[in-house]
């Protein structure tokens, strides 16, 4: 078995000016330069030779064709949509507003992410001359990888053979396992099995991204403090600009780089409306569009699916908008929601998670000084069927903004619960990314490159920042089970969002929620 490397584009589009393989043929154990339009890449002996192959390779770059912009969320509000789609119209949101006793209106953003998974992706192809090829991967769709391997490598599908090895957790990430096919292409060209791990860099710098999102809103509440209306736009990157498992080669960054175009792009909507709205609002009017992708193909910021797709934008946005609407009619949270729910499911989900956490009933924000403080925030999501209140309680300083989880509490009903250990387990790492995913993770980029490639430029979350984490299982043996490997994800953003409001009364309407902005947002 050899091992290889990637050398990637200088920038989105660049296009391969020229190699210079004398450069690297004095390394001990190097083997062959692959050079196939613009992929290039190197196999050695050892994984340390080709490391050092791919860092000391003279290669030549033509200049970048991307030019990603300064401010995305400029360029989503200005941008001409790809595709607009209305999810709901019903009875007269536009007239309610114009003639409310009051109205509340805001925007969020959320920002593009990485998936960050403690392993990067790794494959080993073994390609034969006959076109026989075994690969062994932690691919999540490993037959829609043969499919997407076989086009590239052009064979027939019932050539190549995946076997799935258990990896690190991927959360979407190995739906379009880019890591494989840079190995079957190296594998192909020097007839031997080749083994390539990504890097941490190359997982984040190259992986596909969860996309950027924008949330516009507004709502009518009347003289007693009840919603009446309410409007809802959003504005995001799709997150099928790679269809989530490489079933064509255009959704492999390889395929791509050696001139298979990525015709595959999907329209996937941040929505507010049917399965993903708990509440009963008599006029909602729900407008989706979807941005056209920075670059189209050989991009660093492809978007794919990221755990969840679009729930903890839409949900941030949507339950940091109801708490906002809460304050404004001065009721406790979690009463404002049970008023304007009809859900018994939504309900219980709701008061399970207040009786354990013994939330303590006022409207917010919470009356109190001191460069400390603290609060409780509560978020209501639905996916699939699955029903998540989530409950935060947060301290703030004042003088940093730095925020500290204190404690999570969970209330989850999925209905029939078949194995309550795992469900629990699943529910609490779901609890512990997300809180990652709301308080630290963004993906940054210049005009070129992405520029968050690390730990330290894209920190998740760290032993030092788990809070008490308590989850409550609602068992409904009548219904059938619904997904639990998602929901929980959802509403954490804006719960801890809505405690940071409770401690503060500042509200921040950008995610994730760091120092920075808490600070910003305390003026």
């Amino acid at each position: 078995m050899l091992h290889g490397r990637v050398i990637r584009p200088a920038g989105a589009g660049a296009k391969l000016a020229g190699v210079d393989e004398s450069s690297v043929k004095a390394i001990p154990g190097y083997v062959k330069t692959v050079v196939q339009r613009n992929f290039v890449g190197v196999v050695a002996e050892s994984e340390w030779a080709a490391v050092r192959a791919a860092k000391e390779l003279k290669v030549n770059w033509g200049r970048p064709a991307a030019s990603f912009p300064e401010d995305v969320y400029a360029h989503m509000r200005s941008a001409k949509p790809r595709v607009t789609r209305e999810f709901v119209r019903q009875g007269d949101a536009a007239a309610t507003l114009a003639s409310a006793a009051k109205k509340v209106e805001a925007s969020y953003e959320w920002p593009f992410q990485a998936h960050a998974t403690m392993g990067p992706g790794c494959a080993v192809v073994d390609f034969h001359a006959d076109g026989v090829t075994t690969v062994w991967t932690g691919s999540q769709k490993p037959h829609a990888l043969q499919k997407g391997l076989a086009q590239m490598l052009g064979v027939p599908d019932d050539r190549v053979h995946v076997v799935w090895v258990e990896a690190a957790g991927s959360y979407g990430r190995a739906g379009d396992e880019d890591v494989a096919a840079d190995a079957a292409l190296l594998s192909q060209a020097v007839g031997k099995p080749v083994r390539v791990q990504w890097s941490r860099a190359d997982m984040t710098a190259w992986g596909g991204k969860g996309p950027a999102a924008i949330v516009d809103l507004a709502a009518a509440l009347d003289a007693q403090g009840g919603v009446t209306a309410i409007e809802m736009t959003s504005r995001v990157f799709s997150g099928t600009e790679i269809i989530p498992q490489a079933n064509t080669a255009g959704n492999l960054l390889a395929a791509q780089l050696i001139g298979m175009p990525n015709t595959n792009g999907g329209d996937e909507f941040v929505q507010w409306a049917g399965s993903t709205y708990p509440y009963a609002i008599r006029n909602v009017h729900a407008v989706g569009h979807i941005i056209a992708p920075l670059y189209v193909s050989e991009s660093p910021m492809r978007t794919t699916h990221l755990r969840d797709p679009n729930g903890p934008a839409g949900t941030f946005a949507s339950e940091s908008f109801m708490d906002e609407l809460a304050a404004a009619a001065a009721a406790d949270p979690i009463e404002f929601r049970l008023r304007h729910t009809e859900d018994a499911r939504a309900k219980a989900v709701l008061m399970a998670a207040a009786e354990r956490a013994k939330w303590e009933h006022r409207p917010s924000p919470k009356r109190g000084g001191g460069a400390v403080v603290s609060g409780r925030g509560v978020a209501l999501s639905l996916r699939g069927g699955t029903y998540v209140a989530t409950i935060a309680e947060v301290e703030v300083d004042r003088p940093s903004g730095a925020v500290r989880v204190k404690r999570l509490v969970c209330a989850h009903d999925c209905g029939l619960i078949v194995n309550p250990d795992a469900l629990r387990g699943t529910i609490q790492a779901n609890l512990v990314q997300s809180l990652g995913r709301a308080l630290k993770e963004e993906v940054t980029f210049d005009q070129t490159h992405v520029t968050s490639v690390d730990w330290n430029t894209y920190p998740v979350a760290r032993w030092s920042d788990i809070p008490q984490v308590e989850v409550v299982l609602l068992n409904h043996p009548e219904i059938a089970p619904s997904g639990a490997g998602e929901p929980s994800s959802r509403p954490t953003a804006a719960a801890i969002n809505n405690a940071i409001f409770d401690a503060t009364g500042a509200r921040v309407r950008r995610a994730p929620l760091t120092a920075a902005r808490v600070k910003a947002a305390l003026g």
